[in-house]
């Protein structure tokens, strides 16, 4: 198992990672986000979103099923199962012998874009669009703006690096960071949940629409700052038409 923070292992050894929160409060089959994430969908997802977030890298092994089951709150077959159907579709690799287990393909992102699905992807960029709206409606007045702070950052990060890895990985930190200030742990779990989903079915933007993108996180802070839910809620929707666009590249 891999020791660098963020992974599954760091979870059940007592450092909560960002994606295995300690206080899901939903059953073991089924977590009804957005219309219901399966036990299968919901390892796929937050595998994903763990690669999208850099705390997992190609060529990394995975942690145990009996692990992940535990973190996760699902069934170990279940976990086999995730891991089946991601090794089939070339996200994952299994290999044998005394050094062997599932790792994180080499090939991930070629195929992840492969799987790009615009139809399904812009039904998820519309329910994070009302999520995120909804959130700034009812937290607008009421944040301390000391909270904010983490999200300048980044939205300064991706302009540091400005490439589509750089944005990417700022854009995943926003969105978590976003639904944590506005609606808590709650939120975080769905916003969590969603982006995992979107990872699977949206590659990262090109560099121009990651800019568009960037701009819409900083003009969201400067309305959550100024306490202004009209520009905020302006700004989460700049975000929902960025990407995908008209279903296409």
């Amino acid at each position: 198992m891999a020791q660098h923070a963020g992974k599954f292992g760091a979870y059940v050894a007592g450092e909560p990672s960002r994606l295995l929160l300690p206080n899901r409060q939903a059953g073991s089959s089924v977590r009804q986000v957005f219309g219901g994430l399966s036990g299968t969908e919901l390892v796929r997802a937050r595998i994903a979103l763990e690669v999208r977030l850099g705390d997992l890298l190609p060529g990394d092994r995975l942690t145990d099923a009996g692990v992940i089951s535990q973190a996760l709150g699902v069934s170990e077959i279940t976990v086999r199962r995730a891991l089946e159907t991601m090794g089939q579709d070339g996200l994952l690799e299994r290999r044998r012998g005394r050094a062997g287990g599932t790792f994180i393909s080499q090939r991930w992102e070629a195929v992840a874009a492969a799987m790009r699905d615009d139809q399904q992807a812009m039904q998820l960029v519309e329910f994070q669009r009302v999520l995120e709206c909804g959130l700034a409606a009812l937290a607008c007045g009421e944040l301390d703006l000391g909270d904010l702070a983490a999200l300048g950052e980044h939205v300064q990060l991706g302009e540091c690096e400005p490439d589509p890895d750089s944005y990417a990985l700022a854009d995943a930190h926003f969105h978590l960071a976003l639904a944590t200030v506005l609606g808590g742990w709650r939120a975080r779990e769905r916003q969590t949940d969603l982006l995992g989903k979107l990872c699977l079915l949206l590659p990262k933007p090109p560099l121009d629409v990651a800019q568009q993108q960037n701009r819409a996180h900083a003009q969201l802070l400067t309305g959550l700052q100024s306490r202004s839910i009209g520009l905020a809620v302006e700004a989460v929707k700049l975000h929902a038409r960025c990407w995908p666009v008209n279903g296409g590249s």
